[in-house]
């Protein structure tokens, strides 16, 4: 009963494994520090593109929609989700909305897909 007292808990376990040789990567932006989570966390807060995103190149035989793309690079599970995305106002291409569900991507050279606040691709056609 005296180990449920809320006052005497034992917090030293936690210390030790957080602090047990943990070395965060941090970068000096305007004299403030910043761990690389927190310098993402930051630019995507302000509604930028991260520095690190994915990188995929695809082939594009015809014309490809933009619910197709996000089909085949698999940020959906189906065609049907990415439209209600689509009209939801969920996809950025460019950092622009798309709004029409049968706008075609360019066939060639590269661009930057967002679905979400979360999931972000350089998209590479050839």
């Amino acid at each position: 009963k005296e180990s449920m007292k809320y006052n005497k808990l034992n917090f030293s376990k936690y210390k030790t494994r957080t602090s047990a040789g943990f070395k965060a990567e941090q970068e000096e932006v305007d004299g403030v520090l910043y761990t690389k989570a927190e310098k993402d966390f930051n630019l995507r807060a302000q509604g930028k593109i991260p520095e690190d995103i994915v990188e995929i190149k695809i082939k594009i035989g015809g014309d490809m929609t933009v619910p197709q793309l996000l089909k085949e690079i698999k940020f959906v599970s189906s065609t049907s989700e990415a439209m209600r995305l689509i009209k939801g106002g969920g996809v950025k291409l460019d950092g622009e909305k798309i709004d029409n569900v049968k706008d075609l991507i360019p066939n060639s050279g590269s661009f930057t897909i967002q679905v979400g606040k979360r999931k972000f691709a350089r998209i590479v056609c050839s």
